[in-house]
C-alpha cells in the first residue's frame, strides 16, 4: 500500500511522513477521514410509469446543469440538456440493463445515449431540419433532445422492426461506426 501526496500526487511508501519527491508533510492513516457509502432502498428506484421516468430524467438533466461543470472548467461552463441527458442516459443504462439494479420493467422507458458520434450518425440518415448547425451534444437543447429521441425510434422501426430496444440503440450504432 502506498500514501499518496496531497500536493503531487507522487505515492510513496506507507512508513515516511513526508513526501520523497516535494516534502509535503503526508496524512497519517489517522487523518483520512472514511464515509459510509449508502445503498438507496431500491423501492425509491421503482418506477411506476413513463412519466415518472420522464420525471425522474429530466429532474438529474436540470440538477446537473444547475450544479455541475463541464470538463473545461471554466468559470460557469454548465452543461447542456444534452450533455446532462447524455450522462443520465448512461448511468441508468449501466444501472439497469447491465447491472439489472432496478426493475427490469423499465427497460422500455430507458433512451439512447446520444454522443457526437451517434448524433452525426442520425444527421446523416434523418432529414431533420432542427439538427442544422448543430455538430455536438453540447448544442442540444430539451425539446431537440426529445425530438432525436423519437428519431431513434423511427429508425429503430425502420432499420430494426422494432426488434430493439432504445437501449441497445447506442450500442449497436456504435460497433457500426468504429469497424
Amino acid at each position: 500500500m502506498s500514501n499518496i501526496c496531497p500536493k503531487c500526487e507522487t505515492n510513496n511508501p506507507d512508513a515516511v511522513k513526508f513526501c520523497g519527491e516535494c516534502g509535503t508533510q503526508l496524512p497519517s492513516l489517522e487523518d483520512i477521514e472514511v464515509t459510509e457509502t449508502m445503498e438507496a432502498p431500491k423501492e425509491e428506484l421503482d418506477i411506476k410509469n413513463e412519466d415518472a421516468f420522464k420525471s425522474l430524467h429530466q429532474n438529474f438533466c436540470y440538477w446537473m446543469m444547475e450544479n455541475i461543470k463541464t470538463a473545461k472548467r471554466r468559470k460557469n461552463d454548465k452543461p447542456s440538456f444534452g450533455q446532462a441527458a447524455k450522462v443520465a442516459d448512461i448511468i441508468l443504462k449501466v444501472a439497469v440493463y447491465y447491472c439489472h439494479l432496478c426493475k427490469s420493467d423499465i427497460l422500455h422507458y430507458l433512451n439512447t445515449a446520444v454522443d457526437t458520434p451517434i448524433l452525426k450518425h442520425i444527421k446523416k440518415k434523418s432529414a431533420m431540419t432542427e439538427l442544422r448547425g448543430i455538430q455536438t451534444v453540447a448544442q442540444i437543447d430539451e425539446s431537440l433532445y426529445y425530438l432525436l429521441q423519437k428519431q431513434i425510434l423511427n429508425e429503430i422501426d425502420e432499420v430494426f422492426g422494432g426488434k430493439i430496444l432504445a437501449v441497445q440503440y447506442d450500442d449497436i450504432i456504435w460497433r457500426s461506426l468504429n469497424r
